[in-house]
């Protein structure tokens, strides 16, 4: 007996152990570098079985292995990037990277916990785990946000429901799909299980069918919107690892650039290509005579005949900001923009605003201060929205700045050279293009040591450019006004979905109830 308790005592721990690496490994095959979008139909499904039938205890250590398992892998690029970049110590670079992992892996044990109380007032899976999902990436974002939206960025289709209901729409249908794989699963019955695959299949088969829809339209309607050519700076330093100072590169290959392509609207180059910060008196002589042209050259030189928008540190009224200016000939400031959302320990000597300083762990962290302007720069007759580095993946923010501005083009600077060489900058660009099918605009990113790209109001990158290298290139962009049911509304309808899963696990509790007590009655009397 005491053989059989202890092997059953062994069974029941392994069951929870590999449910949740299971989940781990099928959910991290689906994120950037590896990208295996149809895994994510039922990466959930190993944890999903366990809500409502296994001891909570189990549910809970099942989905926080998952969790912790999952963010040690997916951002093992956030240590060496405290290490190289703030100059942190290896221990203290070590220490952040498992901190971060068990605080957002703490996240799905959260939505378990929910899942599992869910399942045993008989709601079902299909319909709590989406929910609660969708509630939790809106509410608990993490300091690099986790999406299930995230896990099917490589397929177009299906993330055009972002534009009606942001991610937590995308999030929502792929919850149902995983639930309802759960339920065909847990099926004695052969029959029943056919039907809960079939409507799995039949989900799936319709959010296809509507995202080809969508896009057809999407096309149409930058057909028949006006063009604009925009050249697009990036810079690498992987290649060359002594080169320190991109502007001369950068407006040399400009230069050439310009001199092939005619009627450029806006030239765009990186976040903090000048590295000095610069009192912003000193910004218009700054551009007439380094960046628009080499003054060394004398009058002779070559100017940018383009309006220029690049990023840099400048110091004002005492008080240091990462800022995007954009400027014209010669030297006159157009507008500016400062950054709101400040990186932890890289830009900023805290992780949460009101917490003690943490500078000690990262000596080099910067002291900016945030920005509070509005987000929109006017270039010619357009309104474009900038964002700088980070910000590109915070869906909240990047929504208030459209509806401040009303933006016909998104602009985003980027340095990822805290993680050059790593799987953090296709991570970053994967979560940064879901902005443009968010509010059907293209999406323009300039970058050091990232990915460059151009991304169309679909979703799909049309030129994208590799972190080592070095190039200027000009891409032809469609400007789109207008706001989507997204950007207006955000995610309101969670709320009224939430109604709608407790009067489901209501009016299913209830009937359980008389089932049951029919039963009784009927034993009874018998």
């Amino acid at each position: 007996m005491r053989y059989a308790s202890d092997r059953a005592w062994l069974v029941a721990r392994a069951r929870w152990v590999l449910a949740g690496l299971g989940s781990a490994i099928l959910v991290r095959a689906t994120v950037p570098p590896f990208d295996l979008a149809p895994l994510a139909l039922f990466a959930w499904v190993p944890l999903l079985l366990l809500a409502g039938r296994a001891p909570l205890r189990m549910v809970l250590g099942a989905a926080l292995l998952q969790g912790v398992v999952l963010n040690l892998s997916a951002q093992s690029w956030v240590g060496s990037g405290l290490e190289g970049a703030a100059s942190a110590s290896p221990g203290a670079a070590f220490g952040a990277w498992i901190l971060l992992a068990v605080l957002q892996g703490l996240r799905t044990p959260a939505v378990l916990l929910v899942v599992h109380w869910a399942a045993v007032y008989r709601c079902p899976v299909w319909v709590a785990f989406p929910l609660v999902q969708a509630t939790a990436e809106v509410l608990l974002p993490g300091l690099f946000p986790w999406t299930l939206a995230l896990q099917v960025h490589v397929v177009p289709q299906w993330l055009q429901a972002a534009s009606l209901g942001g991610l937590a729409a995308v999030t929502f249908w792929l919850g149902i799909v995983n639930g309802l794989v759960t339920c065909a699963f847990l099926c004695r019955r052969r029959r029943l299980a056919s039907i809960f695959v079939g409507a799995a299949t039949a989900v799936v088969a319709l959010v296809s069918a509507f995202g080809h829809a969508v896009l057809l339209r999407v096309d149409d309607r930058e057909t028949a919107s006006a063009p604009g050519r925009i050249l697009v700076g990036h810079f690498g330093t992987l290649v060359d690892e002594q080169r320190r100072e991109p502007v001369p590169v950068l407006r040399r290959q400009t230069l050439a650039s310009l001199k092939q392509h005619d009627a450029v609207d806006l030239a765009i180059w990186p976040e903090t290509v000048v590295q000095n910060p610069t009192p912003m008196r000193r910004v218009p002589q700054l551009a007439r005579d380094y960046l628009l042209r080499d003054r060394r050259g004398g009058t002779s030189a070559p100017v940018l005949g383009v309006p220029l928008l690049f990023g840099l540190a400048v110091e004002d009224a005492g008080r240091l900001f990462n800022s995007a200016v954009l400027v014209r000939e010669p030297g006159i400031v157009l507008g500016r923009y400062d950054k709101q959302a400040l990186v932890p320990l890289g830009e900023s000597r805290t992780i949460v605003a009101g917490l003690p300083d943490l500078g000690s762990l990262a000596p080099t962290a910067g002291d900016f201060s945030r920005g509070s302007g509005a987000a929109t720069l006017q270039v010619g007759s357009h309104r474009v929205a900038v964002s700088i580095c980070y910000e590109d993946i915070l869906p909240e923010l990047v929504r208030r700045s459209v509806l401040a501005g009303d933006p016909e083009l998104l602009v985003n600077l980027t340095s990822d050279a805290w993680f050059r060489g790593t799987d953090a900058v296709d991570f970053h660009l994967a979560l940064a293009k879901l902005r443009s099918v968010e509010h059907r605009k293209y999406l323009v990113r300039s970058t050091r040591d990232g990915a460059s790209a151009v991304i169309d109001s679909g979703g799909r990158v049309l030129r994208q450019v590799d972190a080592a290298s070095t190039e200027a290139f000009v891409a032809t962009i469609r400007w789109l006004p207008g706001s989507t049911i997204y950007a207006r509304y955000g995610t309101a309808w969670l709320p009224g979905a939430a109604i709608v899963a407790v009067l489901v696990a209501l009016a299913r509790s209830r009937r359980g109830r008389r089932t049951a007590g029919r039963q009784r009655r009927r034993s009874h009397l018998s």
